[in-house]
């Protein structure tokens, strides 16, 4: 059941983070959404946020949404999901918050989110059950709370009610579930406040990083000649990024290095990379014209990628995928 909840969100963030945008004014963050956030892991490496329901309503997303030649969600077995639990994850889910701790006795981080949608708690439960019989699944009463258990609490999910899921490892449910039920007044920390403060974008799609938590593990997963051109990495500090989808898909990124000189090498190699691609794709005018609106540049120890993505360009990309069809 751990793969269930895991893979779709992961799938997502990793989807993000190779997306690029445009410089508009900052926003300002909503009393709500800094409620939710002063409520996540304190110790988290990395911290997100995703309006899915915003998103959705885009007229940036509605135009991919029509250029898809078939839905990727549809499948029969899906179907079978949604009328046993009521549950359609393309339009129940509204918004998720999660972040993301680097343990040094795991291999994989440690996921935490809080899934604000709308549910049907019983039937969810009664599917999964079904399905898990014979499982390790257990079940556990906290306070008022039922905690779904996998691998003697490794992973759990909670709800709170209809229009909340918590995921998670039990500890962690369980904070979360203090804190709420505690009357105590949650605040963002300074420190938190400071990395949110320099987001462009915060009302949709955003991701905090501390770089340094999982740079060492990212740069042993590349060959020797990557390792080389991203040596700058290693004294990546923080980064985040954030993208807002209206007419257009804007995104950006901001990394922060422990000094100028570093934050240089690192954007030169950036924009190498660039030209390489651009290079390989000199016949495909679309796609390059597509690279150009990539901007990389840097601000002292800290380097900034600006992009977007117009509803023009998508057009463009399907009648060029429609000229291969046809060749």
């Amino acid at each position: 059941m751990k793969s269930v909840y895991l893979r779709p969100l992961f799938f997502i963030v990793m989807i993000i983070l190779f997306w690029q945008c445009a410089p508009d004014s900052s926003q300002s963050l909503t009393a709500e959404m800094s409620a939710e956030i002063a409520m996540l892991p304190t110790e988290s490496g990395a911290m997100g946020y995703l309006n899915i329901k915003s998103i959705k309503n885009s007229p940036f997303f509605a135009l991919v949404e029509e250029n898809l030649e078939e839905n990727p969600v549809y499948s029969e077995e899906y179907q079978e999901f949604i009328e046993a639990t009521g549950l359609d994850v393309r339009t129940d889910i509204d918004e998720i918050y999660f972040t993301f701790t680097q343990n040094e006795m795991e291999d994989d981080p440690s996921l935490f989110a809080v899934i604000n949608g709308n549910y049907q708690p019983e039937r969810i439960m009664a599917y999964i059950m079904e399905e898990q019989e014979g499982s390790e699944l257990q079940e556990k009463r906290f306070k008022e709370y039922t905690l779904y258990l996998v691998d003697d609490g490794e992973f759990a999910i909670c709800f709170t009610d209809n229009n909340r899921l918590i995921a998670g490892n039990e500890k962690s449910i369980q904070e979360w579930l203090e804190k709420g039920t505690l009357g105590q007044k949650n605040e963002l920390s300074e420190s938190t406040k400071k990395n949110i403060d320099k987001l462009k974008y915060n009302k949709q799609c955003w991701m905090l990083m501390d770089a340094q938590k999982f740079v060492t593990e990212m740069m042993d997963e590349f060959n020797h000649r990557q390792s080389e051109n991203f040596q700058g990495l290693k004294s990546l500090q923080s980064l985040n990024f954030s993208i807002h989808f209206d007419d257009n898909m804007k995104f950006h990124a901001l990394g922060q290095f422990e000094d100028a000189e570093k934050a240089g090498l690192f954007r030169d190699a950036m924009k190498g990379f660039v030209a390489t691609a651009k290079l390989s794709m000199s016949e495909d005018r679309d796609a390059i014209d597509v690279l150009n609106k990539i901007k990389i540049d840097t601000k002292k120890d800290e380097v900034v990628m600006q992009f977007k993505m117009s509803q023009e360009d998508i057009k463009k990309l399907k009648e060029k995928r429609k000229a291969w069809a046809i060749k």
